[in-house]
């Protein structure tokens, strides 16, 4: 499904995404959920999504570069972050991308939420 076919459902999606507290607590621009919900979309368009027993686990770096993509950080802001190389963390990047059979960040973000790698805050976690 492109872009073009997914209009009629991404506008409602992005719209329930921006509505919802745990996302809006997030640095995200409208670009960025929208591509979270278009990643969303085709996840669960999927046939099957891969299960935490069939994709090959995350080591902790990459599960933290992983969390920088959840947070909208660039490769340099993450690197800065965990005192690597901005190099290592896009190898980090591709390597989760293979490993979850995700085509970009907003993807491996939502599929990393779906596999439980990345835990979505509560609103009581977001406001305390």
């Amino acid at each position: 499904m492109n872009r073009r076919e997914a209009a009629p459902f991404l506008t409602p999606l992005r719209q329930a995404l921006l509505d919802h507290a745990d996302i809006a607590s997030l640095p995200l621009t409208v670009a960025q959920v929208t591509e979270l919900a278009y990643a969303a979309m085709l996840a669960l368009r999927a046939p099957e999504l891969p299960t935490a027993e069939l994709c090959a686990p995350l080591s902790p770096v990459e599960r933290d570069v992983l969390f920088g993509l959840a947070i909208g950080e660039t490769s340099e802001e993450t690197a800065a972050r965990l005192c690597r190389n901005v190099e290592t963390v896009r190898s980090h990047r591709r390597h989760i991308y293979r490993r979850l059979g995700a085509r970009s960040g907003a993807q491996a973000v939502a599929l990393g939420v779906s596999l439980g790698l990345l835990a979505v805050p509560c609103e009581s976690e977001v406001a305390a």
